[in-house]
């Protein structure tokens, strides 16, 4: 159960803080929480997409602040001079290890345009970070899709996608030989009374 406070003043932006229960060790019992405030200055419209807010937010062991700080980070929003509009989310996160991973995504977006980064951790078969960054560098439009992959120091090519365009395939499911080809049968479902009826017939 989450425990929330909202307010708002007249002619101030409006704050809501939550208290979050979080179980840890996932053994059923809570044994952290997560603190998080916004602050929400404008809601959406034309000018500001995402709505113009800001939110941090905390985890932290035990049930007190005083607690160890497990991640913390925040979503904004953010008007640049030139009117494109700026989402960002930042959450750094520390690990078992006493490494921290670092989880980013940076939207940057104007009139139906824009480009993004993120990254993330790279993880390994058993979802344990390697030690390396992941990233993407995106840019879109719509007719466009624009992608480029680099983990640690090594860069992919880059891939551009058409947005109006799109690979379209129809699975079915069947019987092969070894050798590739469909086995073909022909075969309906019969049911208990037919499938009784077959037998006695034949005995």
């Amino acid at each position: 159960m989450w425990t929330v406070n909202s307010s708002r003043a007249d002619g101030e932006p409006m704050i809501v803080k939550a208290w979050i229960p979080f179980d840890m060790d996932e053994d059923g019992t809570q044994d952290a929480v997560i603190y998080a405030q916004s602050k929400v200055y404008q809601s959406p419209s034309d000018e500001h997409p995402w709505g113009h807010f800001k939110m941090a937010f905390s985890l932290r062991q035990g049930t007190t602040t005083s607690g160890t700080e497990i991640f913390k980070g925040y979503l904004r929003t953010k008007k640049k001079k030139d009117g494109s509009n700026v989402l960002q989310f930042y959450n750094p996160q520390l690990e078992s290890d006493g490494t921290t991973s670092q989880f980013s995504v940076a939207v940057r977006k104007k009139s139906g345009a824009g480009t993004a980064i993120t990254t993330m951790p790279k993880m390994n078969q058993s979802r344990q970070p390697t030690g390396e960054q992941k990233s993407y560098k995106i840019a879109f439009s719509d007719k466009y899709f624009y992608k480029q992959k680099k983990v640690g120091s090594t860069t992919s090519d880059p891939v551009c996608l058409r947005r109006d365009k799109y690979l379209q395939s129809a699975w079915r499911y069947g019987l092969y030989h070894d050798n590739g080809s469909r086995l073909n049968i022909n075969s309906v479902f019969l049911s208990k009374q037919r499938l009784a009826e077959l037998i006695t017939t034949d005995t």
